[in-house]
Parts: structure tokens; sequence; C-alpha cells
């Protein structure tokens, strides 16, 4: 399923996730997610271990600038490699990482007080 962009005025949130999936803007997408406030796709990497250099600047190009991407690990938080860690930084990318439930909650809450926020969620 390709998720599109929200209209004018309309913004992405998380709605609720579980079963391997996410519900966000009134649809389901199964394995990970990659959404900002106008922006919802399929994450372009479906494991948390397999996140990698090359998925930083995909995720860049979609998103633009940000004042955080928030990345949810799944069930319980991950540790994330200090290279990814300093990719991210090296791209411009502050990241914070979280368990899933943790990350949905907080991108909501940034999203709707219009802060630049994306999340990178991965299911539980």
């Amino acid at each position: 399923m390709k998720l599109q962009k929200a209209d004018s005025g309309n913004k992405f949130l998380i709605r609720g996730y579980g079963d391997g999936g996410f519900r966000v803007a009134g649809l389901v997408q199964k394995g990970a997610v990659l959404v900002a406030s106008d922006y919802a796709q399929p994450a372009p990497v479906e494991a948390f271990a397999d996140l990698a250099h090359e998925h930083i600047k995909t995720m860049s190009e979609a998103l633009g600038p940000l004042d955080v991407l928030l990345i949810g690990t799944g069930q319980t938080m991950l540790q994330m490699p200090s290279a990814l860690r300093k990719a991210f930084a090296d791209a411009h990318i502050p990241v914070d990482v979280m368990d899933t439930g943790a990350a949905a909650r907080t991108y909501n809450v940034l999203v709707t007080e219009d802060r630049q926020a994306a999340c990178l969620l991965f299911p539980v």
C-alpha cells in the first residue's frame, strides 16, 4: 500500500500500532513506516538491525530539515551503534531512539506543536 501526502493543513498522525503494522491517517501500513507531518511511506528498511548509512540519505531527501527524527525500535528500546549515530549527525539529522510506542506518542505531540519532527517506526 502506498500512502499519499496529506492535503494542505492536514497532518499525518500515528493513530495505532500493533500486529506488525501501523495506522496512519486512516490507512493501515504493515511493516516499518517513515512518517512526518506531511509524509508517510513504507520505511526504506524493514528492521532496526538493518538500518545503515545508505538509508540516511534516502530519509533525508524524503523528509527535508528536521528538529528530530524519532526512531522506534520495536517492543523494547535498542541502542543505535555509534557509527550510525555519527552518520545521522553528519547528515544534520538529530535522532532520538526509543521503543516504538514511546516514539509514536512523542511524534504525535511534537507534530501537533508544529515541530519539524518525523519518525521511523519498526513494528511491535
